[in-house]
């Protein structure tokens, strides 16, 4: 189980990409509610892929030893159980879900197709983070990454992103200590790059944070 961290949530007009619009003009109208905890166990199992229309997820992988990797960050927007290794990858609601079943038909082929890639060029720029890139320049890309993705989210709340995430967990992400990770947070701090406050965090120069992290920002 990817962890049980504390709620919350940024209430917005919600601004999703023109592919999960489209997925969203296609769902069923009925919406599918998910607490805190792991999607596909007994009552709170979710039938996937689904599209996150409120809230944040996690995917990823428990090992027997109780330590986990948090492979993907979902938020809305993004698609939970997506891709050919979905059925490897635990999904857990980070915060309460609002969450629409993606459909099935010919129609959403498509869109489901531009959102696998989507999700692939996610998947390679973390690879390339846990690959490449020391702590420091790991977690700038990071943040550089998500900070864009909120905002075309329309997550942004004064300049603020919500990420309800707690240094352990960002830990299991990025694959650094919890402790490296207080340090690099703290030094990225120190840079005049990010600001935190309560639950929420702000970059201050995006493209500075994100040529320290070697993260392409889209244009």
């Amino acid at each position: 189980m990817l962890g049980s961290p504390h709620a919350t949530t940024v209430r917005g007009p919600i601004a999703l990409r023109g592919s999960t619009l489209e997925l969203l003009r296609l769902a069923a109208s009925e919406r599918i509610k998910a607490p805190i905890g792991l999607l596909s166990e007994g009552r709170q199992a979710v039938p996937m892929p689904a599209l996150i229309i409120e809230g944040w997820a996690a995917e990823g992988v428990l090992l027997d030893d109780g330590r986990q990797q948090i492979v993907r960050i979902l938020l809305r927007g993004d698609i939970c159980g997506l891709g050919p290794l979905a059925d490897q990858l635990q999904t857990f609601a980070i915060t309460s879900l609002t969450l629409a079943k993606a459909p099935g038909d010919g129609v959403a082929a498509a869109a489901l197709g531009r959102e696998r890639e989507a999700q692939a060029k996610r998947d390679l720029h973390h690879l390339i983070r846990l690959g490449r890139l020391p702590a420091l320049e790991r977690t700038a890309s990071f943040f550089a990454e998500t900070y864009e993705r909120a905002s075309q989210a329309g997550l942004l709340l004064g300049g603020f992103m919500p990420l309800p995430f707690t240094q352990t967990q960002l830990s299991d992400h990025l694959g650094i200590s919890s402790v490296h990770m207080n340090r690099v947070l703290q030094q990225l701090r120190r840079m005049g790059l990010i600001e935190p406050r309560y639950r929420t965090w702000r970059v201050r120069d995006l493209p500075a944070l994100a040529s320290l992290g070697h993260f392409p920002l889209e244009a």
